[in-house]
Formats: structure tokens, sequence, C-alpha cells
């Protein structure tokens, strides 16, 4: 499990990514399903930021993206 303090100091991962790591941990504290169309719906940032912040956790293993 990774740990907050981990998130932020991870240099592979944009600000983004970062933020979207505590908002999802904000929205989902026990962990479960997120909709990315939730997340888009409740953000200015667009598909292809969210799905971008996405993939940088995904492939630093700190979520695992369902399809």
């Amino acid at each position: 499990m990774t740990n907050d303090i981990e998130v932020l100091q991870n240099k592979n991962l944009s600000l983004s990514a970062k933020g979207l790591y505590f908002y999802l941990k904000h929205i989902s504290p026990d962990g479960g399903l997120v909709d990315i169309k939730d997340l888009i719906e409740s953000s200015a940032s667009g598909f292809v930021v969210i799905t971008k912040a996405i993939d940088e956790l995904a492939e630093q293993g700190i979520i695992i993206r369902k399809i």
C-alpha cells in the first residue's frame, strides 16, 4: 500500500495525478470503485487530463484501473 508521503514525493507523477490521488481518497476512503464520468463531471479538467492522471497513478501501482 502506498502512503501519502510517497505519492507527494513521487517525481514520476504530475501535480494533476497527485491531486487526483487525494481527491479519490477523499470521495472513496475505503478504496471503492469510482466512475470516470463522475470525476469528469466534478472537475474543470476534461477527459484527457483525468485519464492521463489515472494512467500515471496506475503505472506507478498506486491505483488499479478497471475497464
